[in-house]
């Protein structure tokens, strides 16, 4: 992917086109590159075409092959999502990572947007047929980096005990308002509609 650098903002300096560098002041963590938006069905059907990305399967309310290349790319599972990010240069980002970047950093917001909650922030809504075109919602965090809170839920690259790892954030099927980021535990192998991801880059 091609690099950004600008004398105008030294944090922007080695990170990937279409990422945001997330600055660290945490034990356990460094700064990184984030990508602006989950992974969207035109970015991935890329992989796909050039034979380096396994297509995901044809799901009710899944968005690959639906005709919109700028919805998020659901059905993916945790190696497929993991392979797409090594063929950028990339990786999945770690559970730490992920929740970070989301609470703004050491600002520790509630939300991505700020402290109080906003009902129409983000892509979260039970009754929505599918996700949101990725970056159209007020679900943007300080380092400008969308749809963290809701859209897809996302895969992490942590494992846990029982080799099941942790997705993110909610989904646009969901309809759990008011709550900071949720996350639980699945197989590597699990598809759904809901599950998409993200890409992550060491500075």
């Amino acid at each position: 992917m091609a690099r950004e650098s600008s004398a105008d903002n030294p944090e922007a300096q080695q990170c990937p086109a279409g990422t945001r560098a997330i600055a660290a002041a945490k034990l356990r963590l460094s700064s990184f590159c984030l990508a602006v938006t989950e992974v969207t069905v035109g970015a991935y059907h890329e992989c796909v075409r050039g034979g380096r990305c396994v297509p995901p399967p044809k799901l009710p309310w899944g968005t690959y092959g639906r005709g919109d290349p700028r919805l998020p790319v659901s059905g993916v599972t945790w190696h497929a999502a993991s392979q797409y990010c090594e063929w950028t240069g990339g990786r999945l980002p770690s559970f730490i990572e992920w929740r970070w970047a989301y609470r703004g950093g050491s600002a520790g917001l509630s939300y991505p947007w700020g402290e109080d909650w906003d009902d129409s922030a983000s892509c979260l809504d039970g009754t929505l047929e599918r996700p949101c075109v990725v970056g159209s919602t007020a679900d943007i965090t300080a380092d400008g980096v969308y749809d963290m809170h809701a859209n897809l839920s996302e895969w992490t690259s942590d494992i846990d005990a029982d080799g099941e790892a942790y997705l993110v954030g909610q989904s646009w099927r969901s309809d759990i308002r008011g709550m900071p980021a949720l996350y639980v535990s699945v197989p590597l192998e699990t598809v759904a509609p809901t599950i998409g991801f993200r890409c992550a880059y060491n500075r």
